[in-house]
């Protein structure tokens, strides 16, 4: 073989290889150059909405001549035993105002939460046990047909006590301004002896009372606002009983109602009558139902030790302001 040739054979096959390099390398630039597609965006997954816990509240119907009432005590809708476990356990409490919707047969259609506790556990569990549990008298028109009405009160979520709170003796007024049909639109605290736990409520519930009793309460009258005192005592003596009684000055005595009552040695409430009334029918109440006969309190114990029986009264009065 010439030397000429084979030089001229090697630089050619030189040559070829670099022309295979140089457009290999121009593929991949050209690859690069092409713009790549956006990466497809995650599609949103739908989620069914969340249920409501209470059903909007349905329009308030027009208040009836005859409104609905309960047809057992509503302490007894209520038990400790209804505490919610997860409330009892993160040791949660509080005051719940609900309001019930009442159909014509007197059955519970609604249940409204109107101030919560803060604990939506607690409001669940007191529309829950009041759907199942209330039962009240139809509310009656102007013609005596069933109709619907509502009906409200709040209830008190407390943490159960090492010990039954001690009977003590008390007494306490409340001012109460009432208008011309009878409704309580306000009511203050004016003094308590001793001063009333923090846990405890400042006004009694009046949302409930009949209109009538707030007529007589206040005598009627053509003054948009009448103002009436409410007191009542827990009095452990005659002399305490008594004083009690005793008139106040600037005020006229609208009704009258004392209470005498035995503990036992277990701090049980076994005997409650009432011994003295006065002022109309309309604001005569059934305390000893509603809140002392079978209830437990601390026993009262003498000063060696023992628990021992003992009787006490309660005193209850409406008194009108005069002008």
């Amino acid at each position: 073989m010439r030397p000429g040739h084979g030089g001229g054979s090697i630089m050619s096959m030189i040559r070829g290889i670099m022309l295979v390099a140089v457009a290999a390398l121009s593929i991949s630039a050209a690859r690069a150059d092409i713009p790549k597609a956006p990466p497809l965006a995650p599609q949103p997954v739908m989620l069914p909405p969340a249920p409501l816990l209470t059903k909007p509240a349905p329009p308030l119907p027009p208040v009836p001549k005859v409104r609905a009432k309960p047809i057992s005590q509503p302490g007894s809708w209520f038990s400790s035993d209804d505490y919610p476990a997860v409330a009892l356990r993160m040791g949660v409490s509080g005051l719940v105002n609900f309001r019930l919707y009442i159909d014509p047969a007197g059955k519970v259609s609604h249940c409204q939460i109107v101030t919560s506790s803060n604990f939506e556990i607690l409001d669940n569990a007191v529309c829950d046990l009041v759907q199942r549990r209330a039962q009240f008298s139809p509310a009656h028109d102007a013609k005596g047909r069933p109709v619907a009405d509502v009906w409200s009160s709040r209830f008190f979520w407390k943490l159960p006590e090492a010990g039954n709170r001690p009977l003590l003796e008390m007494d306490a007024s409340y001012l109460l301004s009432i208008d011309q049909i009878g409704a309580v639109q306000h009511c203050a605290l004016v003094f308590r002896n001793p001063p009333s736990p923090a846990d405890d409520f400042s006004c009694p519930n009046f949302d409930n009372m009949p209109r009538l009793a707030g007529l007589e309460m206040r005598n009627y009258g053509s003054q948009p606002l009448i103002d009436v005192q409410m007191t009542i005592a827990n009095a452990f003596s005659e002399a305490a009983r008594d004083r009690a009684m005793q008139p106040v000055l600037g005020f006229e005595q609208r009704s009258l109602l004392v209470f005498a009552m035995e503990m036992d040695p277990t701090g049980t409430i076994t005997k409650c009558s009432l011994t003295q009334q006065r002022g109309s029918a309309s604001l005569a109440r059934d305390v000893c139902r509603e809140s002392f006969l079978y209830r437990t309190f601390a026993p009262v114990r003498t000063l060696d030790g023992p628990p021992v029986s003992t009787r006490f009264w309660y005193v209850e009065r409406i008194l009108r302001k005069l002008p």
